[in-house]
């Protein structure tokens, strides 16, 4: 869990140096460790505006489940607050600077405001980030950011991030760059995907552009996997910034010409009904919203890439993976005989449909899909067609086996859910839960209990598909 303090300019400044709070300093301003992010929001706004101070702060730490029963069984607990002595301050420095295993760094400073009634947290490195850029935090600059809320009921970026990294990249890269017949340049994302809706050209940036570094064109090349051999793009030697740009890019336009804006716009837990704005409202909105994170979240796809070039070796998760994947067969199997094969030649399924399993051993984790046309043309779709972030950072020769299960169409989204559900996150690719659901596996609404479906129902899909093979 996390626990959160309030805290002031000077004592900020003493935990960016030191990583611990300030003890024993007049300037501590606050005792209470706060268990819910929204009430240590709410009361830091309300200490900014009863003492009249320019700034206020709100210091966020992980704390083990230890830690957390180690202050309410030793000090005064209400319903928002934990109220420590020096002694209890004493205790959590201690704990933030010891090794342990969720590692020192442990404290994330965000600054709080508040607009129109809205409590608002602004990571530190952003707002002070953001000063630099010359933003003053007044009523006009909340409203400019406001104007890219996404319609959807949550959201799980933070805006003035976004802000942050647009104005960090523009200082750095210039204007965004499309290469149409001749390049043209433009102000922002969004200027440059409206004005190019319906187009898949490349994008790039004006300071590489004029030192010649543009997009690469791919060359195909052939793999050959499980009796299979596909033609897919090489990979191109090309500026890590166009790259991971190009890949917002497509993520942004498979979102609006895919299936998932529909669904969200008509799913209450994303879109509240009482807000009646049409399906294309909705979906410029949203594009509008995703086009203002394109650089924050290029920024991220580069930090996260870099530590994985060291994934070539089995990873810890090693024994969880083999034994979840050793779960999930078992769990369709009857009589001891599992109701998925393990695949020699993907030709035998060119023309079956069902779920399938795509395992990757050096990186101890999976993937489970469905297909109701071929699973042979599925499979090798991902390679060959690329669209989601599995799909582009993985390559065909890199599978190390593929289970499938083929079934009845009507079982397969049941199905797919069920698969996805039995196996921990820290093992799947995955990040849709899968069927027909469109919630994400990561999101706290999820649950997997929700979508494992029955016993009875996976024993009665393994032995039909186990007695249609033998001819019974």
């Amino acid at each position: 869990m996390k626990l959160y303090k309030i805290i002031n300019f000077k004592e900020k400044e003493f935990i960016k140096v030191n990583n611990c709070f300030c003890l024993g300093d007049d300037s501590l301003i606050d005792y209470r460790f706060f268990a819910v992010r929204e009430t240590a929001l709410r009361c830091a706004n309300e200490y900014k505006s009863i003492n009249k101070l320019d700034n206020i702060y709100i210091a966020e730490l992980k704390c083990e489940s230890y830690l957390y029963e180690s202050l309410i069984d030793n000090y005064a607990h209400y319903d928002e607050y934990i109220l420590v002595s020096d002694v209890g301050l004493n205790e959590i420095n201690i704990y933030i600077q010891k090794d342990n295993d969720i590692g020192t760094n442990i404290i994330f400073i965000s600054e709080v405001f508040n607009y129109n009634n809205n409590d608002i947290r602004i990571p530190l490195y952003a707002s002070e980030g953001l000063r630099n850029f010359g933003v003053d935090f007044d009523n006009d600059y909340f409203s400019y950011i406001d104007s890219f809320k996404s319609p959807f009921n949550y959201s799980p970026h933070n805006l003035f991030q976004g802000d942050y990294y647009n104005k960090k990249v523009r200082q750095e890269l210039g204007r965004v760059v499309v290469y149409k017949d001749s390049p043209t340049f433009y102000e922002s994302i969004a200027e440059a995907v409206f004005d190019n809706y319906d187009k898949k050209y490349k994008f790039g940036f004006e300071v590489l552009h004029k030192q010649g570094i543009v997009p690469v064109s791919k060359i195909k090349r052939i793999s050959t996997n499980f009796g299979v051999s596909i033609r897919v793009d090489s990979p191109t030697v090309e500026h890590e910034y166009i790259t991971k740009l190009n890949e917002q890019i497509s993520n942004i336009y498979s979102w609006k010409y895919g299936k998932r804006a529909i669904n969200c716009y008509n799913d209450p837990f994303f879109r509240n009904p009482a807000n009646n704005i049409t399906l294309d409202e909705f979906v410029k909105s949203e594009t509008r919203s995703k086009c203002f994170f394109a650089f924050s979240n290029m920024n991220l796809s580069i930090k996260l890439q870099k530590p994985e070039k060291a994934k070539q070796s089995k990873t810890q998760y090693y024994n969880l993976y083999q034994n979840s994947l050793k779960s999930l067969l078992d769990r369709y199997s009857v009589n001891g005989k599992s109701a998925f094969l393990k695949v020699d030649d993907l030709n035998d399924y060119e023309n079956c449909i069902g779920i399938y399993i795509l395992c990757f051993d050096n990186e101890s984790k999976m993937y489970i899909g469905q297909t109701k046309s071929s699973l042979k043309k599925r499979i090798t779709q991902h390679f060959t067609d690329p669209h989601s972030d599995f799909d582009k950072t993985h390559n065909f020769e890199s599978i190390s086996s593929i289970y499938i299960l083929d079934t009845l169409s009507e079982y397969i989204d049941d199905l797919e859910e069920d698969c996805i559900a039995n196996i921990p996150s820290e093992v799947l690719f995955n990040v849709f839960a899968g069927g027909t659901s469109i919630h994400m596996i990561n999101q706290k609404s999820y649950s997997r209990e929700d979508h494992i479906r029955n016993f009875e129902f996976t024993q009665m899909v393994a032995k039909e598909a186990i007695e249609w093979r033998n001819g019974n």
